[in-house]
């Protein structure tokens, strides 16, 4: 399985007038994306500073996400104290619009036909994309000159993850 991994780069201070060390928690609705390195900070002199890194990973099944921002929060407690947190920092993930369509009927069509007849042929299409989208629906040149195709309707919106006929 392809994954993705996007590193985020923090630095604590202790701003306390003594040693302590800190813990590290990712909140928010997307915090399992997410892993601390340390998950607790060495012990810190009043003062000291200590880099820590959040790896966020993203799966092969990104797409399945809807296109937009995700906020991830980080959240550091004092050990020595726990009544002393810092809760404002927060980033932000943009997981961009992916387009992908998929004929789940017929992919590969030949119709038989007498001479001065039609057919109707209904197609199915999914949308696998990550986000709603209006889908336009055009002939490849190349049918004999006095053939009509029509298709109806020749756009049609699709929203994230559904088939529709067309």
């Amino acid at each position: 399985k392809k994954t993705t991994d996007i590193e985020f780069f923090f630095e604590i201070k202790n701003k306390g007038n003594g040693k302590d060390s800190f813990k590290f928690d990712l909140t928010g609705d997307y915090y399992k994306w997410g892993t601390i390195t340390p998950q607790t900070s060495a012990e810190l002199d009043a003062g000291e500073t200590q880099k820590i890194t959040v790896t966020v990973t993203i799966g092969d099944d990104f797409d399945k996400y809807m296109a937009k921002d995700y906020e991830i929060g980080l959240t550091v407690k004092s050990v020595g104290d726990e009544e002393v947190e810092d809760t404002d920092k927060s980033f932000t993930l943009t997981i961009e619009e992916v387009y992908s369509l998929v004929m789940t009927k017929y992919p590969s069509i030949t119709i038989n036909l007498a001479e001065k007849s039609s057919a109707t042929l209904d197609v199915e299409v999914e949308n696998a994309g990550n986000k709603d989208d209006t889908i336009r629906f055009t002939v490849r040149p190349g049918s004999p000159d006095d053939w009509v195709i029509n298709i109806l309707p020749s756009t049609k919106m699709i929203k994230m993850g559904n088939v529709q006929t067309v």
